[in-house]
């Protein structure tokens, strides 16, 4: 029998070691997505890609094709990478330890790997010349990699999604007195969308109760009352300024003691949280908005992104410190996502179309897979068609808006492939939905508490970034909040 078995101090110690080690390696802390991007201040990559949306949108070629300069810049590590991450899940599997530990390490190693395969899937199919054959089985297996890391679309929610926009297609081919543009793209809806019908099984999006989110807004105004009272004050119709919006940063990193410092970067139009550097970085393009807008997204970023980053720094715990455990992504953006909504006192739809778009690219209506095209065009349609529903026959202005929406949302979701590969795709992005569906019961479940117990429970969720529905995740984090507590 080994040391290790015999010695659960040394197990823990070997563990941490791993977990040392790979935070260590090149790419640990590299974002599969923002591999798929270009490097900062890279105008001709830039312009080209602007020069293929115009040709799209013109209708000058049925699909855009974009060169990944970071993923070919990191080509020649991801080789190495994934060595040493198998190196370590092997090593891993020596430990006779914790179980909960073992297996959450474990996991962690091996959604990187998938993640790092999937990169090189990526490079070689938009790089190598493939005979058919074995861009088939490539594409196959990316598609089997992306569902492992971001979970399988499920045809169930897809018919819960679509079904409005099918039912919107359906009444205005009844409506005599519809506009022939209108009756156009519902048309083009009902030939190119597989069937849903009234006593299909669908999973319909959670409906919360008035009294609900007016609780649950109670509860997020007294949570982050201390960084909410960093937001500028702004009458309704006076924006807040990018230096303004830096400055809210900055004074609510310096409220909670986060360490995190605000920087500004030319050429970019979002906001993003940096964990690799701790960093929020404002991009200067960012279209300006009032004090709400400012509000929400504080509330996504410090709130939620950098408190449970914080959380899980002072846990005391190694395994949820940094970027937490493996496959909170989902947890994660669905809290900010119900957080925001709970600020606002509505619902939203937090990146429905990005479900949806995966969905008709994987042929998850019972059609034959799409490529970029076919998923666009269906896209900006059924844009129009919830305009129409809402306020009548859109502008052209208006339409070509949903066009340009419709493609940034595919470009989003194809991004990382040729594009022109019929359901290949990057599946990321279904997580905002999937988030906010699996985080509203929880949130739920807070607001049944007594209200002085309603805090604390919300407050652990920012315990660290883990995943509160999974028992595993919850059985850490209960573990090392024990700990602290004895210490």
């Amino acid at each position: 029998m080994s040391e290790l078995v015999r010695n659960p101090e040394a197990a823990e110690l070997q563990l941490e070691g791993i977990i040392e080690r790979f935070r260590a390696t090149p790419l640990a802390t590299q974002e599969v997505y923002s591999t798929y991007g270009l490097e900062e201040g890279d105008r001709v990559g830039a312009e080209e890609r602007q020069k293929q949306k115009d040709l799209f949108l013109s209708g000058e070629i049925r699909n855009p094709r974009f060169s990944y300069p970071v993923l070919e810049r990191l080509s020649g590590q991801l080789d190495e990478e994934e060595k040493l991450v198998l190196d370590l899940m092997a090593e891993s599997t020596e430990l006779a330890h914790d179980p909960d530990r073992e297996a959450a390490i474990y996991d962690l190693l091996r959604l990187h790997y998938l993640e790092i395969y999937m990169m090189k899937l990526s490079r070689e199919l938009s790089t190598q010349e493939l005979s058919d054959e074995e861009r088939a089985e490539k594409v196959r297996l990316y598609n089997l990699a992306n569902d492992e890391v971001h979970g399988k679309l499920d045809p169930e929610w897809y018919a819960g999604l679509v079904r409005p926009t099918k039912k919107i297609a359906e009444e205005v081919l009844q409506d005599e007195t519809a506009p022939e543009l209108i009756k156009e793209i519902a048309q083009y809806m009902v030939d190119n969308v597989g069937t849903v019908s009234e006593d299909y099984f669908t999973k319909e999006p959670i409906k919360i109760p008035k009294d609900k989110m007016e609780a649950a807004g109670q509860l997020v105004r007294e949570v982050y009352s201390d960084i909410l009272s960093c937001v500028p004050d702004k009458d309704e119709d006076e924006n807040v300024s990018i230096i303004e919006l830096a400055q809210m940063f900055e004074a609510a990193h310096a409220v909670r003691g986060t360490g995190w410092h605000t920087r500004l970067e030319a050429g970019k139009d979002n906001v993003d949280t940096r964990q690799d550097e701790k960093a929020t970085v404002i991009g200067m393009e960012r279209k300006l908005a009032g004090s709400l807008d400012a509000a929400l997204l504080l509330l996504e970023e410090n709130g939620i992104h950098v408190a449970r980053r914080q959380g899980g720094d002072v846990s005391g715990d190694i395994l949820l410190s940094g970027m937490g455990l493996a496959g909170n992504l989902a947890a994660e953006e669905g809290l900010a996502s119900v957080i925001k909504e709970a600020f606002k006192g509505k619902q939203s739809e937090p990146r429905r179309q990005y479900y949806l778009v995966a969905s008709w690219a994987r042929g998850l209506d019972g059609r034959a897979p799409r490529d970029f095209r076919d998923v666009y065009e269906l896209d900006w349609r059924r844009r129009v068609l919830q305009s129409y529903k809402k306020m009548g026959e859109p502008e052209e202005d208006k339409v070509n808006r949903f066009k340009n929406d419709a493609y940034k949302t595919c470009v989003r979701v194809f991004r990382g492939t040729p594009y022109d590969i019929p359901g290949m795709v990057y599946t990321k992005d279904q997580l905002y939905f999937m988030g906010n569906q699996k985080m509203w019961p929880v949130m739920e479940e807070i607001l049944n508490l007594p209200p002085e117990e309603q805090v604390k429970a919300f407050k652990r969720l920012l315990t660290a970034k883990h995943d509160p529905t999974k028992p595993l995740d919850s059985r850490l984090v209960n573990k090392a909040l024990a700990r602290k507590e004895e210490r």
